[in-house]
């Protein structure tokens, strides 16, 4: 069993890829709704499969021969597996905000002050890539003038392929290489073949899918 398919099989396993193709599920990040919702926070709540994730994360980080200051993760679900990867590794860590915080500095940046951040090099968590608007905003904050990270390696647990986020990571500039896990065709492969879902589940998926890639 290679990497993606144990992720896909630690996602089913903790019951974090639900499938509803009659009422579905409202998306945030695209504004509609879907036939599937993809909830990685549940792998956290697991001490095997978060173990599982950290020891991917090194294994690909090792692969691509990654070289790294300091850990960061996308508020909010990116921060846990960020956070254990930082601490493994014994790496400065922060977390990135999806906007201004209201009150008290208005930061964008939590853990770290930008000045510790400039000139480094910086691996950016993610934990779903949907339309990757949110990865690409905190790759943009951590390149910031203010702050003048240098990010250009971003690991993703789970990746839905979609068109739009691989259109939109080519304008990122420079570009930043996306490492993912597992992606949405490995996950619905591996769902299949155990009868996490069915036949008819699974033509409905393939077909909402192929719209959107």
């Amino acid at each position: 069993m290679d990497l993606g398919e144990k992720v896909a099989k630690a996602i089913l396993e903790v019951g974090a890829f639900q499938v509803d193709t009659k009422n579905k599920f409202e998306w945030s990040s695209a504004g509609s709704r879907m036939p599937v919702y993809t909830d990685i926070r549940l792998l956290f709540g697991n001490p095997k499969s978060s173990k599982l994730i950290l020891e991917s994360f090194l294994e690909v980080m090792s692969e691509k021969k990654m070289e790294w200051d300091i850990i960061a993760g996308t508020a909010t679900a990116g921060i846990s597996p960020a956070r254990d990867l930082a601490f493994k590794t014994e790496s400065d860590f922060f977390y990135v905000r999806n906007r201004p915080k209201a009150h008290g500095l208005n930061k964008m940046i939590e853990c770290m002050n930008p000045e510790h951040i400039e000139r480094r090099k910086v691996i950016l968590i993610e934990d779903t890539i949907s339309t990757g608007n949110s990865l690409i905003s905190a790759v943009k904050e951590i390149r910031d003038r203010d702050v003048g990270g240098i990010c250009t390696d971003c690991l993703a647990i789970f990746d839905y392929r979609f068109r739009e986020s691989k259109t939109s990571f080519e304008y990122l500039n420079p570009t930043c290489e996306i490492n993912s896990l597992v992606t949405y065709d490995t996950l619905v492969d591996v769902a299949k073949k155990t009868g996490y879902i069915d036949s008819k589940q699974v033509e409905v998926l393939e077909s909402w899918h192929a719209s959107y890639s």
